[in-house]
C-alpha cells in the first residue's frame, strides 16, 4: 500500500514536472494558413494577450513592461529601400503629428539577420509617469514570406530592455515554413550602432 501510494505522488510530481518544461518550452504559435509558425517567447517572462489572429499574436510581459507583436505581411509586401524610406517616413510623421518627444528618431539599423530593423526611442505617458519607450520594428523573410515583429520596452533599467528585445529577436528568428531551408546562424551584433536623432526625412 505504502509502495503503491510512494508510486503515486511520484508520478505526480513527474507529470507536474513535465508540464513546467513544457511551458518552459511553449509550444509553435502558427499564423495564417501557410504553414508558417515561431517559438514565442519563454514563459517566464511573457504571457499571450487575448487580442490575437489568424495572421496576428501579440504577447506581453509579466511585469507588463514590455509588448510584442507579431503580424504576418501580405504576400505582395517586399522590404526595398523605397519601401524602407516610406516606413521610416510614417513613422516619423506619426511622432511629428502628436508632438512626441524623441530620444532617437526611427532609424534603419544595420542587423544581417532581419531584411529590416527599425530603431526608435520616445516619451510615452503623461505628467509624473512619464517614460521612454525604447521599440524595434523587425522584418523577416521566411521563405517568401515576410514576417514582422514590433517590440516595446518601457522598463527602467538597459539589462531589461535588452531581454526584451533579445528574447523578441530570438522568438522572430525561430519562425519556420514548409519547405523553407534551415537559417543560417548570424550572431548578435555585440553593440548596436549609435544612431544621430533628427535624422532628415528621405
Amino acid at each position: 500500500m505504502t509502495g503503491r501510494l510512494f508510486l503515486s505522488v511520484s508520478l505526480i510530481l513527474i507529470f507536474v514536472a513535465l508540464c513546467r518544461a513544457d511551458e518552459s518550452h511553449p509550444a509553435p504559435v502558427i499564423l495564417g494558413d501557410l504553414g508558417l509558425q515561431f517559438t514565442p517567447p519563454p514563459t517566464d517572462f511573457w504571457e499571450r494577450t487575448q487580442h490575437s489572429t489568424d495572421r496576428i499574436v501579440a504577447f506581453t510581459t509579466l511585469k507588463h513592461d514590455a509588448i510584442v507583436a507579431f503580424e504576418l505581411l501580405p504576400n505582395d509586401m517586399v522590404i526595398d529601400r523605397p519601401v524602407t524610406a516610406a516606413i521610416l517616413k510614417q513613422l516619423r510623421g506619426e511622432h511629428l503629428k502628436n508632438k512626441t518627444k524623441m530620444f532617437l528618431d526611427p532609424v534603419a539599423e544595420s542587423d544581417e539577420r532581419f531584411a529590416l530593423k527599425v530603431h526608435e526611442r520616445f516619451e510615452v505617458g503623461r505628467d509624473d509617469k512619464k517614460k521612454v519607450s525604447d521599440q524595434l520594428h523587425m522584418y523577416l523573410y521566411v521563405g517568401k514570406h515576410l514576417l514582422m515583429a514590433t517590440v516595446n520596452s518601457v522598463a527602467g533599467d538597459p539589462d531589461s530592455v535588452d531581454a526584451a528585445h533579445r528574447q523578441a529577436e530570438d522568438a522572430l528568428l525561430s519562425a519556420t515554413a514548409p519547405g523553407v531551408k534551415p537559417r543560417k546562424f548570424i550572431p548578435r551584433p555585440t553593440t548596436r550602432p549609435v544612431a544621430k536623432p533628427k535624422i532628415a526625412t528621405p
